[in-house]
């Protein structure tokens, strides 16, 4: 029988898994990241983040590193053992949505309230890329199994494909009459 997760916040925005699946991690509206065993849901510890709200949590493949996206525009990387802050991005206009690492660890892609996808470098904190296309906020990003293909969700009512590669959009899906806000591969 399932059990319910001892959960403090007002409003939950985003659940996750760590990548070994032992712990499972909860965010929203009080920009506390939550831990929680991931066979019995006690709780772990948490994160206070100071980003006003928490939108999106992603863990890098290693376990080690942990990237929050907040109400403030910043994705902020922190050492998951410790919650010591590695890096404050300043990513987006406004919020930042949605954060993927790539499946080898060597960029981080992420997304917010501004037109723009950008792709980091965890460990140094710096701007590799930016993915432009999109006419209003990117609400969404998937990152296909492979790490070749990203696959976003806008509020401009278009979902789009990137090859991370070229940088360059393969496919835009433009039959939406509304904004989309999330996007998944199969």
């Amino acid at each position: 029988r399932p059990a319910p997760i001892d959960s403090r916040a007002s409003d939950v925005y985003y659940v996750c898994f760590t990548p070994d699946a032992r712990c499972l991690a909860t965010a929203g509206k009080d920009a506390v990241v939550r831990f929680y065993d991931a066979a019995t849901y006690k709780p772990k510890g948490e994160l206070a983040t100071g980003q006003r709200e928490v939108n999106g949590i992603a863990f890098a493949p290693d376990g080690q590193t942990l990237a929050t996206t907040g109400d403030d525009g910043t994705v902020r990387l922190w050492e998951f053992s410790t919650h010591r802050q590695i890096h404050a991005l300043s990513a987006h206009e406004g919020q930042a949505y949605q954060a993927v690492f790539t499946p080898d660890g060597r960029r981080l892609i992420t997304c917010g309230n501004d037109s723009a996808i950008r792709s980091w470098d965890p460990i140094t904190g710096k701007l590799v890329a930016t993915l432009e296309g999109h006419q209003r906020a990117v609400e969404a990003i998937a990152l296909s199994p492979d790490g070749r293909l990203l696959a976003s969700a806008s509020s401009d009512s278009t979902a789009r494909l990137w090859d991370l590669e070229t940088r360059t959009a393969r496919f835009v899906l433009k039959r939406y009459t509304s904004r989309l806000t999330s996007i998944a591969f199969s």
